[in-house]
């Protein structure tokens, strides 16, 4: 009877957390998921589902690593699909797989959206796969179905910082800042330490008029940029890419590059709100940043395209664009 107590009492133990190691991986947190299916191989090292959850975690995770070896991802993907044909997850990170490569080969976009569309034929409540979807119909031009393909992934995933700036983004290319402002605050709301949507929240904000707003974000944006502790969180590594107008892709490839276009930005703000010794006094900080002149000249031509649109919108905050152009240039 002890004995019978002892092995149900272990088998609910591991069933929970392989069930929530699948749950985090629909949601693609792969360390979450590393850990309980490591609770699970500490009560039973011979459990098969942590063994494979495990692997699973270790493939995965090379999926969209551009130092990873490509040949050996994909043949590892696929067995683990061979094995299983009934199992989302090789569906969803093979759909991750082909998104990551699409720059080389746009026929790739479509393979991406039919394993996501596998994957969640198998189970309609794997969130990163609608976030996937949301991705290609962005790309596509598609901005209905990706703003509705983001939703369901927040509802899936109402923590998912990535999925609620995503979903921002699409508002924010199609210039709908209202939206944008919304997300991108209850973005930050859930992760204030997350960098990349400080820029878009306070453009938005700006674009909209609102230049003490887009002012104060911009501040506290700068105290995180200048924060080693931020600037070493993975969140915040990487490279960035925006748009100039035209379409023309700007990364920002180093914590530098972050950093200028950072300043750029506070400067600019503070000439628009009339305060000329602060816009100089970040200008300043700008300067004397170590880019390169390429990746400088870059950055002011994004910095261009912000002041183009504003000037659109026509604020009365923009009587003299010519001057401050001249300044930043």
């Amino acid at each position: 009877m002890y004995q019978q107590q002892q092995d149900d009492l272990k088998k609910n133990f591991t069933n929970f957390h392989n069930d929530l190691g699948v749950q985090f991986l629909f949601v693609e947190r792969i360390d979450a998921a590393k850990n309980e299916f490591n609770q699970v191989l500490k009560v039973d090292p011979l459990n098969q589902n942590a063994s494979r959850g495990l692997f699973e975690c270790d493939v995965f995770s090379e999926v969209g690593n551009i130092s990873a070896n490509l040949e050996v991802t994909n043949k590892q993907l696929n067995a683990l699909l061979n094995e299983n044909i009934n199992d989302p997850l090789p569906y969803l990170y093979l759909g991750d797989f082909a998104l990551a490569l699409h720059q080389n080969n746009i026929s790739q976009l479509d393979k991406a959206k039919n394993f996501y569309i596998t994957a969640i034929s198998l189970n309609n409540s794997i969130a990163a796969a609608y976030a996937g979807l949301g991705t290609i119909y962005n790309k596509q031009n598609e901005t209905d179905d990706a703003i509705g393909m983001y939703k369901k992934a927040i509802n899936l995933s109402n923590w998912n910082e990535h999925y609620r700036n995503n979903l921002a983004h699409v508002y924010y290319d199609n210039e709908d800042y209202q939206n944008a402002s919304l997300w991108y605050k209850s973005t930050l709301e859930l992760n204030p330490n997350f960098l990349l949507p400080y820029y878009y929240y306070s453009n938005s904000l700006r674009f909209l008029g609102y230049l003490e707003q887009s002012c104060n974000l911009q501040e506290r944006q700068i105290k995180l940029l200048e924060n080693n502790s931020t600037k070493n969180q993975t969140i915040n590594q990487g490279i960035w890419s925006f748009h100039s107008k035209p379409k023309k892709l700007v990364a920002l490839n180093n914590y530098d590059m972050k950093k200028l276009y950072a300043y750029y930005n506070m400067a600019l703000t503070y000439y628009l709100l009339g305060n000329v010794p602060k816009s100089l006094e970040y200008l300043k900080k700008a300067n004397d940043l170590y880019v390169d002149e390429d990746s400088k000249s870059d950055i002011i031509e994004l910095l261009n395209s912000d002041i183009n649109k504003l000037q659109e919108k026509k604020h009365n905050f923009m009587k003299q664009p010519a001057e401050f152009i001249n300044k930043f240039e």
